[in-house]
């Protein structure tokens, strides 16, 4: 089957440039040639047309290969140069080709060029083809980054949203939990410490300001999301402290915190129980001005659990201490509340009240450095 085969022939000799056709044409190729002998030409004939192959002579009275070969580079064109000469030194062969050319052939072995032209059409063909592939992969590539980039843009506008949106809502129940306190406190002020309802509503305001405490320290913290159980601990006893009456240099406080991020929900359920267990120490552990000491303990038992323990060396609980039947209403909230939080508790009224449970995390605790 004949192919088509554009030609363009550096050659100044008419009879050599015919024999070069006539020997392609014979290897069946249908040829359409044009003949150029200088650079003006040459470029002219580049900027013309497509071609698929220059043959070029390798020295011309007023041009060479090695000019034509710079001309076919900067044009930037993969059209296949192959030299075809009657004499060339291999020397200036290979330099040539490092140049770029593909290939030469001498002129008494015509024999070759056909076979050497069909196979460097094939190359460049197979170039055209995997730049054409490379095109196309950068494009999806682009466009793939480009979705990728627009989505990253999505979830960090969703990210700043919420973010914003969580602010809003811890200052919310901040606020509406401080507002609560401020009633009960204003309620509590206007009775008399023998009212009955006295003590319990003392009782409902540490639990309101327990919880209250909790979204404050979520609200100052950098991720919204987390909190320093060590710092709440520190604010909570202090405010139970005061609100008992109790001398911290009799009844010391022992803190032993581990940093261990807490969500908002874990936070909170540890907070109600601190707050229900710091309190029933402080109010019934050190009677007559006793001394002694409270310690509250947070530590990582491994990477999915964590224990919480709240004992003192006061007077401790009553002998057969049973937490179903007793009529205070914090130390059966306590159960309750390690209970809703997934845990296990403990207790132990000798040397002192002893109160310890464990739960698993929501997130593991990373190991310490």
């Amino acid at each position: 089957m004949s192919e088509d085969l554009r030609v363009l022939q550096v050659e100044d000799s008419d009879s050599d440039a015919a024999l070069i056709v006539r020997n392609l044409e014979k290897s069946g190729y249908m040829i359409q040639a044009e003949r150029v002998e200088t650079a003006g030409q040459l470029r002219e004939a580049l900027a013309r047309r497509r071609w698929d192959i220059i043959l070029a002579d390798y020295q011309l009275p007023q041009f060479d290969a090695a000019e034509a070969l710079r001309i076919r580079n900067a044009t930037a064109r993969d059209i296949p140069f192959i030299i075809v000469s009657g004499t060339i030194g291999e020397d200036c062969a290979v330099e040539m080709m490092r140049a770029g050319a593909q290939d030469y052939v001498l002129k008494h072995r015509m024999v070759r060029l056909a076979p050497a032209i069909q196979r460097e059409i094939q190359a460049a063909r197979a170039r055209r083809e995997l730049r054409h592939e490379y095109r196309r992969v950068e494009d999806q590539l682009r466009i793939h980054e480009e979705h990728v980039e627009k989505r990253e843009r999505a979830v960090e506008e969703s990210l700043r949203e919420n973010t914003i949106l969580l602010q809003e809502v811890h200052h919310r129940v901040r606020n509406n939990l401080q507002l609560i306190c401020s009633l009960l406190a204003m309620q509590i002020n206007s009775m008399g410490d023998e009212d009955p309802l006295s003590d319990p509503l003392h009782r409902a305001h540490h639990r309101v300001l327990a919880m209250a405490l909790v979204h404050e320290q979520f609200f100052q913290s950098k991720t919204h999301s987390d909190l320093n159980f060590e710092d709440y601990v520190a604010i909570l006893a202090a405010k139970l402290y005061r609100a008992y009456s109790v001398d911290p240099t009799r009844v010391k406080l022992e803190t032993r915190i581990e940093s261990i991020q807490l969500n908002v929900d874990d936070a909170m359920l540890c907070g109600l129980i601190l707050n229900e267990l710091l309190a029933n120490s402080l109010k019934h552990g050190f009677p007559q001005e006793r001394k002694g000491s409270i310690q509250v303990r947070l530590r990582k038992l491994d990477a999915r659990r964590a224990e919480f323990s709240v004992r003192d060396n006061g007077i401790g609980l009553p002998p057969g201490f049973k937490y179903q039947e007793t009529s205070s209403l914090g130390l059966t909230l306590v159960p309750a509340l390690v209970t809703q939080l997934g845990g296990r508790i403990q207790m132990s009224g000798k040397n002192g009240a002893q109160f310890t449970f464990d739960w698993e995390l929501e997130k593991p605790v990373e190991p310490s450095p």
